[in-house]
C-alpha cells in the first residue's frame, strides 16, 4: 500500500524531522510513504476571523490538487481523535484486506 502524507509547511525544529525519519523509516517496511510539503501562506502577525479563513481556503485548494483521485483521504486535524501507534496500523491493516491501495 502506498500512503501518502500531504502536509503545509516544513518542519523547521531538528527533533521533529529526525521523529519523522524515524517514523518513515519503520513504517517503511510496512506501506511506501511519501510525504508531500506544500507551502503555507504568509501571514500576519495578528488575522482577522476573515483572513483566518481566506488562509485556510487557500491552503486547502492546495491540498485538494495535491490529492490524487484512486486515494482514500483521510484528513488530521488538531480538533480530530488521535489514534495510538495500534489503532493506526489496525486501520492500515483493514483498508488494505478492503482493496485500498493507496491512502
Amino acid at each position: 500500500m502506498r500512503v501518502t502524507v500531504i502536509c503545509v509547511g516544513k518542519l523547521k525544529e531538528n527533533y521533529w524531522r529526525d521523529a519523522v525519519a524515524e517514523y518513515t523509516k519503520r513504517l517503511g517496511r510496512y506501506h511506501k510513504l511519501e510525504i508531500v510539503e506544500l507551502p503555507d501562506e504568509k501571514t500576519p502577525e495578528s488575522m482577522s476571523s476573515a483572513q483566518e479563513e481566506e488562509v485556510k481556503r487557500r491552503e486547502g485548494e492546495r491540498i485538494l490538487k495535491a490529492l490524487k483521485e484512486e486515494a482514500f483521504a483521510v484528513a488530521l486535524a488538531v480538533e480530530g481523535r488521535p489514534l495510538s501507534s495500534e489503532e493506526l496500523a489496525a486501520f492500515l491493516e483493514k483498508k488494505t484486506v478492503e482493496g485500498t491501495s493507496h491512502i
